[in-house]
């Protein structure tokens, strides 16, 4: 509802999603993506990505590696 009503007041106001941290899990992350899709009011994506998310320093558990990050690129159609 937030960044509707962001929107609605400055039009011109570019708005980033970050499903990473949304959802918290990286197997949510693609779902989360698709969804803030739909609503066709965010300008790009915040995905955290790592070579090797269980070795990354933070947020392990929402990290794509870089071909799920790919795979799900291929599946947003910008």
């Amino acid at each position: 509802e937030i960044p509707q009503k962001l929107v609605a007041r400055f039009p011109s106001l570019p708005l980033l999603c970050d499903p990473s941290h949304m959802s918290g899990k990286s197997h949510l992350v693609p779902e989360v993506a698709v969804q803030a899709k739909r609503q066709m009011i965010f300008s790009g994506y915040m995905i955290e990505v790592h070579c090797n998310p269980a070795q990354s320093f933070s947020d392990v558990e929402q990290q794509l590696t870089p071909k799920e990050y790919g795979d799900l690129i291929k599946t947003l159609e910008f």
